[in-house]
């Protein structure tokens, strides 16, 4: 009878080394997707603090004096340029940080746009102009848009199918 439990319990300690071995394995998977799910919140974050940044230095631009306001280049020729590429980084941004919010992003957007043009009629020596508004919302559109294009993977299908993987 001493043996029959002696093999019993050899049994079961194998049968305990195979299972923790399959947990083992089975852990090391969780922590692999663990950390792609923690590296996935990280970027999500990332990209809201510079969409938040964005739009910070979109203000202070926007409502900073002329004489204190950032430009590429020196009187302002390229100031169009400026506001369409500054308002589609930032419509970019926030639809990449908050894909599932498309109506906040819009909101934030466009309304930035919009209530930053009309603050300006508070500065003394900046003025709110109509021809702005639209650049800026044009901007932010195409913004918005670029990151619905990237999220939905319209590159890389695109790709696959000019290079005949994709069939």
């Amino acid at each position: 009878m001493l043996g029959h439990r002696h093999g019993a319990n050899q049994f079961m300690v194998f049968h305990d080394s195979a299972k923790s071995v399959r947990n083992r394995d089975l852990a090391g998977w969780r922590r692999t997707m663990n950390a792609s799910g923690y590296y996935q919140r990280l970027l999500d974050k990332l990209m809201a603090v510079a969409a938040w940044a964005c739009l910070a230095f979109i203000t202070y631009a926007t409502l900073s004096p002329l004489g204190a306001r950032p430009e590429l280049v020196p009187g302002g020729s390229l100031a169009v340029i400026e506001r369409l590429v500054a308002y589609i980084v930032l419509g970019f941004l926030f639809r990449s940080a908050y894909p599932r919010h498309l109506a906040f992003v819009c909101i934030l957007v466009f309304g930035s746009a919009i209530v930053l043009e009309l603050l300006q009629n508070i500065i003394p020596d900046r003025d709110a102009r109509v021809v702005d508004v639209i650049e800026k919302l044009l901007g932010g559109a195409a913004g918005i848009l670029l990151g619905k294009i990237v999220q939905s993977g319209f590159w890389s299908k695109t790709a696959r199918v000019s290079s005949g993987r994709d069939t």
